[in-house]
């Protein structure tokens, strides 16, 4: 459903702050359910999804913004949280 309208990367990012804001603001909440569905910690969940946020900005010079925006998102979100998980079994163990 939202990957047919969601247009890539470069139609709404590059650089722009208040293009960035719609981002975040647009895929929020979505992202943090997602997240949710890996860590089970809604707080935590809301962290990582802010934690990505902060690294596409501070990466977005070095980032291809040609994929969907929304495969795009979801991708380094479900990777922020395996790495998680990830380390969360190796100090458990």
């Amino acid at each position: 459903m939202f990957a047919e309208h969601a247009p890539a990367f470069e139609d709404r990012l590059p650089g722009t702050q208040t293009s960035f804001t719609t981002v975040f603001n647009m895929y929020y909440k979505r992202l943090c359910l997602y997240a949710y569905q890996f860590v089970k910690d809604e707080s935590f969940a809301e962290d990582l999804v802010q934690e990505c946020f902060v690294k596409i900005w501070t990466k977005r010079d070095r980032i291809d913004f040609t994929a969907p925006l929304t495969a795009f998102l979801y991708t380094v979100v479900r990777n922020a949280a395996y790495d998680y998980i990830r380390n969360k079994k190796i100090t458990t163990e």
